[in-house]
């Protein structure tokens, strides 16, 4: 079963108080809004992050190595050309999904054990590679992209 640990849901901010109410009212058990704790802390303590959007936040779960599961609309964005091979590598293991129905399909497969997945090679190897290129975590990072911007300055 699917969420067999309490679901937290942490809307984006400005519409937590619209959304609590309809989540209260779905009356499900063991779903609730995620309230009070710092958000890295809630990171922290998760089973697995669903994001709904290609924000930062999924970038966050993705370079602190939390299991992650991001849905999006690939209409909505455009990326890079150079990215292409790395969001492929990421839909590939099951991190990136194009449908609804492609992550909850991906969700159920893992449900016994996220932590199986997501430590394997092949998930870690797309995570490592797209966090090198995407989601820079390193202390180091200020630095890092001074010098990538003075290699591009005119």
């Amino acid at each position: 079963m699917l969420f067999r640990s309490p679901l937290r849901v942490r809307p984006f901010p400005g519409v937590a108080s619209g959304f609590a109410a309809r989540v209260a009212a779905l009356g499900a058990p063991g779903v609730g809004l995620a309230q009070g704790e710092s958000i890295v802390a809630q990171y922290a303590a998760t089973r697995i992050a669903i994001h709904a959007y290609l924000g930062s936040s999924w970038l966050e779960t993705l370079g602190w190595d939390v299991p992650t599961v991001c849905l999006h609309d690939p209409a909505s964005y455009a990326f890079r050309p150079d990215a292409a091979p790395l969001l492929d590598a990421l839909r590939r293991v099951g991190i990136l999904h194009d449908s609804a129905a492609s992550a909850a399909a991906h969700l159920a497969a893992i449900d016994a054990d996220p932590s199986a997945w997501w430590g394997s090679a092949d998930v870690q190897i797309a995570r490592i590679a797209f966090c090198d290129r995407f989601a820079n975590f390193a202390p180091t990072w200020e630095g890092e992209l001074e010098r990538e911007l003075g290699a591009h300055a005119r």
